[in-house]
């Protein structure tokens, strides 16, 4: 708490006393600088509102509570600072930034509908099981131009070009970009590159992605929808993939 002597307009000398209250918490400073350089928990929280994981969080925050109660009233920011459960909800918007969540939305049906617990809903294994459900339920367009997206990624760290993918990339980067959803197996079992490049494989670097190109389950996806296969293939065969 301050004292400035200020005048009353009439010629007039009073004690004015400024008081330093942080608005997030309530707490009184003594001084105006000590209050500006203050950063309790709601201010950090309030700061940090608009960054990606943050807003990601308050989308499963709210995606949370519609599925447990029904459809209703949007959680406010406000409401979401003020929860218990926003240090645990901002952990997993930021673990889906890390990792590039290949469908944000998507994962976040997937913890929610699994009843998966909140302390898990931030791991690779959690991660890992929606990605060899969700890759074989995406649209097969959404797969491929993701999948080119990380090619190009590839090209221009490699001062290559992207259909030299499955040629001139490292095992390891192709097998990594599969297991994080990046790579699909529309591009590995419908184009001639992706398809020498799996052959070539031991067996070992083939069971680090089987959950992602299961022969069985894709074999009979496309025998079941042969139109999108063929499609895939002409898409993949003008890249020269």
């Amino acid at each position: 708490m301050a004292s400035d002597a200020r005048d009353d307009g009439q010629g007039n000398q009073s004690l004015v006393q400024e008081v330093n209250v942080c608005r997030y918490c309530n707490k009184t400073f003594s001084r105006a600088t000590t209050l500006a350089v203050h950063l309790c928990e709601p201010k950090r929280r309030f700061q940090n509102r608009g960054e990606q994981a943050v807003r990601l969080a308050l989308q499963a925050f709210n995606r949370f509570f519609e599925y447990q109660s029904g459809p209703g009233r949007t959680k406010s920011f406000e409401d979401f600072e003020a929860s218990p459960y926003y240090i645990g909800f901002v952990k997993f918007g930021r673990y889906m930034v890390d990792v590039r969540c290949v469908n944000t939305t998507a994962f976040i049906n997937f913890v929610i509908e699994k009843n998966k617990k909140l302390d898990n809903w931030a791991s690779d294994r959690t991660y890992d099981e929606f990605l060899a459900d969700w890759c074989k339920r995406e649209d097969h367009l959404d797969a491929i131009r993701r999948s080119i997206e990380t090619m190009q990624e590839w090209a221009d760290a490699n001062n290559s070009v992207f259909n030299h993918y499955f040629r001139y990339a490292s095992n390891s980067r192709i097998l990594m970009d599969i297991r994080r959803g990046r790579v699909s197996a529309w591009c590995i079992y419908c184009g001639p590159t992706g398809q020498e490049w799996l052959g070539n494989l031991n067996a070992d670097e083939l069971g680090l992605i089987l959950p992602y190109v299961d022969p069985d389950w894709w074999g009979n996806r496309f025998t079941t929808r042969l139109e999108l296969k063929t499609e895939v293939e002409d898409i993949l065969g003008q890249a020269g993939l």
